[in-house]
């Protein structure tokens, strides 16, 4: 009996200790009676549940994912949405002044025009977030398209107002924007960087060299240009071990190899695929437009 008395007495010790844990996790001006969510200082994957300043409980994102002050979920780790290195006060807050347009009610997040703080008896509650694509209006209290939109909040990033523009640190990726707000990051499919003078993704090795001090993300690989391509940087060349088979070289770097059709062999004189009889050419022709 005394053995069973000592766990719920531990129990219940932990649930106490819990409930009143008053340290950096949950700072006093998370005083909301409604829960607000705050990641650990030491650990981006842990997160506490706050409610009047206490900790009700610690919580931990799955293998791979960290805790997004922003967005209020378990992200993934390095992509978009990780915002492990920011920090942030927004929520919790007792008179908080964020809540001076509406006490009970929506107020605009300072920090980006794709949330918003709701508000109740002039405490600030979690951060919420829009919908993809859409903004906070003050004035309709709700999440619209952002034409529609009451917020303007100039991002520095947003050199183009209306349209893409480069991501300043991610060469892989692109910034959306709208009335001069960040809107979204996009990121290039597989292999490819963005290129701002066509505003598209380009294949890696041929724009590399335009990305400056924008990072190259280390799953992208460029190949070294091939010593067959060193005297043709956009053509075919002809396999050195087969007179039927030929390569395209693109920006100096060696592409797929290629058979010719069947009967035709490659012409190392007039880069085209030749009648393997005779000489005279046929009107498959090979060159790179």
């Amino acid at each position: 009996m005394c053995k069973y008395l000592s766990i719920v007495a531990i129990i219940a010790a932990i649930v106490v200790l819990g409930y009143t844990d008053e340290s950096n996790i949950c700072k006093r001006e998370h005083a909301s009676s409604m829960a607000t969510f705050v990641r650990d200082a030491k650990n981006c994957s842990v997160y506490s549940i706050c409610v009047l300043g206490r900790s009700m409980g610690k919580m931990a994102c799955s293998s791979g994912l960290v805790f997004s002050i922003t967005y209020n979920v378990c992200v993934r780790k390095n992509q978009e949405k990780d915002d492990c290195n920011k920090t942030s006060s927004l929520g919790g807050i007792s008179d908080d002044k964020l809540c001076d347009d509406y006490p009970n009610g929506n107020n605009r997040n300072p920090e980006n025009c794709h949330s918003y703080i709701p508000c109740f008896n002039h405490t600030s509650m979690t951060v919420m977030q829009c919908p993809d694509r859409l903004h906070f209006s003050l004035k309709l209290q709700r999440c619209v398209l952002a034409k529609e939109s009451d917020c303007e909040i100039d991002d520095p990033r947003c050199v183009k107002k209306h349209g893409n523009n480069v991501d300043p640190d991610d060469c892989s990726r692109f910034i959306s924007c709208t009335n001069g707000t960040l809107m979204a990051f996009q990121r290039c499919g597989d292999g490819t960087l963005y290129y701002p003078k066509n505003d598209s993704c380009q294949f890696a090795h041929a724009v590399a060299d335009d990305c400056g001090n924008r990072r190259i993300p280390d799953t992208i690989l460029i190949p070294d240009e091939d010593p067959m391509c060193q005297d043709v940087k956009d053509d075919v060349v002809p396999d050195p071990s087969s007179c039927y088979h030929f390569y395209y070289c693109h920006y100096g770097r060696l592409g797929p190899r290629h058979r010719c059709p069947a009967g035709t062999a490659f012409s190392t004189h007039i880069n085209i695929i030749d009648l393997s009889a005779n000489s005279h050419p046929v009107t498959f022709v090979v060159r790179l437009l």
